[in-house]
């Protein structure tokens, strides 16, 4: 079995965090008004993302980024 390093650094680039949002976060968010406010802040709401991904951030459900 092949180990790989560094998977998590990788996992959490902007790149990687905008795809999600776009392909997963934004499709199935049923309250359209929180997707509103959440791109109005677009490029800060996803730096503070990533900032918390960085900083030992416990795994939990996706709406939290939201509030």
């Amino acid at each position: 079995m092949k180990r790989y390093s560094g998977l998590y650094d990788d996992m959490i680039s902007i790149k990687n965090i905008n795809k999600i949002y776009n392909t997963q976060i934004r499709v199935n968010t049923n309250n359209k008004l929180k997707i509103h406010k959440f791109e109005q802040f677009y490029t800060i709401n996803i730096s503070n993302i990533k900032n918390m991904l960085e900083n030992n951030y416990n795994v939990g459900k996706y709406n939290i980024f939201f509030n």
